[in-house]
C-alpha cells in the first residue's frame, strides 16, 4: 500500500506546486502597469518566478542567435561560393592573357627572323605528332594549296627544325632532324670542322664523320652548311656536349642537342624556294 501511496503523492505535489506556479504568476501579471508596490505575495512570486523566466529569456535568446548565426553562415556559404566562381573565372582570363602573351612573343619572333632571312618563308602552325617511337615528325597546317612541296626546308627561329616528306592539299608531314632518318650537313662554327648530323632514337642528334682530329669540343656551336640544296647556310642546328675518341676508328663520338626544343615548338616557318645561299 505504501508504494502505491508514493506517486499518488509525487502526483499531488506537482500538481499543488503547478496552481501556485500558476497563481503567482497572475498575481504578478496582475500588478503589471499599476503604479503601487508589489505586495507580500507578488514578492514572493517574483523571487520565484524571476529565474525562471530567466532562464526562458536565455534560451529564448540562445535560439535567436543561433538562427542568426544559421542564417549568417548560409549566407557565408553563398557569398563563398560565389567568390569562387568568380576566382575560377579569373584565373580561366589570366591564362588565356597569359597564352595571348606568349603567343605574340613568339609571333614577334618570327616576324623580326623572316625580316633578317632573304628568304620567301610561310608561317605554319605544328597541328600533331607521330604517336610512335619509331619515327620523329609533326604535321603543320599547310600543304600543297600553300604552295609547299616534298623537301622543303622548316625552320624556326631558333634554328632548323627538319624537311618536309609528304603534303596533302592543307597539310604536310616534316622529318624531324632528331629522327635517325634524318642526316643534314653541317659546320662546326668555331673551328670550320664538317661533318653529318644524325638523329637518334633517343630524340638527340649526333655529329657523325668528324675525324679523332678535328678540333670539336663541348659548347660548340653547330650551323647548316648550305650544302645539298635543303637548308640554308648558317642556320642554328645544335650544340656539341659531348666529344670523344673512344670509338674504334678514324672519327669522333660526339653527341649533340638540337637548337630547337623540338617538344615545345608550336610554330615554324617553310622555305618555300631555293635561294644562292644554299649553294
Amino acid at each position: 500500500m505504501r508504494k502505491k501511496e508514493r506517486p499518488l503523492n509525487r502526483l499531488k505535489f506537482f500538481i499543488l506546486t503547478g496552481l501556485l506556479a500558476v497563481i503567482l504568476f497572475v498575481l504578478l501579471v496582475s500588478s503589471i502597469g499599476k503604479n503601487r508596490d508589489f505586495g507580500p505575495w507578488q514578492k514572493v512570486g517574483v523571487e520565484l518566478l524571476a529565474p525562471i523566466q530567466k532562464g526562458i529569456v536565455f534560451i529564448q535568446r540562445g535560439i535567436a542567435a543561433f538562427g542568426h548565426d544559421y542564417i549568417y553562415l548560409v549566407g557565408v556559404q553563398k557569398e563563398n561560393r560565389l567568390l569562387r566562381k568568380e576566382i575560377e573565372r579569373l584565373r580561366s582570363k589570366n591564362n588565356e592573357y597569359r597564352e595571348a602573351i606568349i603567343a605574340n612573343i613568339r609571333f614577334k619572333k618570327l616576324l623580326n627572323f623572316k625580316e633578317t632571312v632573304p628568304l620567301p618563308l610561310l608561317s605554319a602552325e605544328v597541328v600533331g605528332y607521330d604517336p610512335t617511337v619509331w619515327f620523329k615528325t609533326m604535321i603543320i597546317n599547310r600543304g600543297s594549296d600553300d604552295g609547299l612541296q616534298r623537301g622543303m626546308a622548316v625552320i624556326s627561329a631558333d634554328g632548323v627544325v627538319g624537311q618536309i616528306i609528304s603534303v596533302s592539299l592543307h597539310y604536310a608531314k616534316v622529318l624531324l632532324i632528331t629522327d635517325r632518318n634524318s642526316a643534314v650537313d653541317v659546320i662546326v662554327q668555331r673551328s670550320r670542322v664538317r661533318g653529318v648530323l644524325k638523329g637518334e632514337s633517343s630524340g638527340g642528334c649526333y655529329l657523325d664523320y668528324v675525324g679523332i682530329r678535328d678540333d670539336v669540343k663541348p659548347g660548340d656551336i653547330v650551323i647548316s652548311s648550305g650544302v645539298g640544296g635543303i637548308f640554308p647556310k648558317g642556320l642554328p642546328v645544335g650544340r656539341v656536349i659531348k666529344a670523344k675518341s673512344s670509338r674504334p676508328g678514324l672519327f669522333q663520338d660526339i653527341e649533340v642537342v638540337p637548337c630547337v626544343n623540338i617538344s615545345d615548338i608550336e610554330e615554324a616557318l617553310v622555305v618555300l624556294e631555293k635561294s644562292s645561299i644554299m649553294e
